[in-house]
This record gives C-alpha cells, sequence and structure tokens, in this order.
C-alpha cells in the first residue's frame, strides 16, 4: 500500500506545484500551490517495475487523474504520503498516467 491505501482504488489525491521566487537578497524561497483531485492508485506495470530497479530506483507506483486536471505539478501527496512525479503518459482514455517515486527530499 501507499501509505495506508490499498493498491488499484480511488482516492483523494494532492497535486503540488513549486513556484520559487526571490527574497530580498536574492535567494529563491519556494512556495508550493495545491489542488486535491480524485484519482486512481494502481502499481507500474512490470517493465516499468524492472527499468526503476534497473537504475537502483523504487517504481512501483502510479496514479491515474483526468488529464484535463494535472497541470504539470512536480509532487503529489497520497495517504499522507509524498512523493515526486517523474513521468507523466496521457492514455487513450482521457487520463493522466502519473509514475511515483520516493525521494529523501519528499520527507
Amino acid at each position: 500500500p501507499i501509505g495506508e491505501i490499498a493498491m488499484n482504488s480511488r482516492v483523494d489525491v494532492t497535486l503540488i506545484k513549486k513556484a520559487y521566487t526571490p527574497d530580498e537578497i536574492g535567494q529563491l524561497i519556494p512556495t508550493e500551490t495545491t489542488r486535491t483531485v480524485s484519482g486512481y492508485i494502481e502499481s507500474s506495470s512490470l517493465a516499468e517495475f524492472s527499468s526503476g530497479g534497473e537504475n537502483g530506483l523504487r517504481r512501483d507506483k502510479r496514479v491515474l487523474v483526468w488529464t484535463f486536471e494535472y497541470e504539470g505539478e512536480d509532487e503529489i501527496e497520497v495517504g499522507g504520503m509524498r512523493y515526486t512525479i517523474y513521468r507523466v503518459y496521457n492514455n487513450a482514455n482521457g487520463k493522466a498516467e502519473l509514475y511515483l517515486e520516493r525521494r529523501v527530499s519528499n520527507g
């Protein structure tokens, strides 16, 4: 499961977009914009899982959301866990397949 969420189930997900603005001394300060949308959580295909494993990454999760709801966000929160979106595929059914991985920066 992702957090306490079972695979192959509907779930509310929080899409997270980061923007950076300079402060008074020029340091880039991140700000986050979040939106909650309905998604469907699945395991990644065997090929995707194997590809990630070859590169030392754990890439075994994906979330499907409607294509019109995905606006290029970099991160997603599912079941209280934050993930980086490393790849997006717009399928023929009007869904954006968001492929997720956990990174140290995700907390």
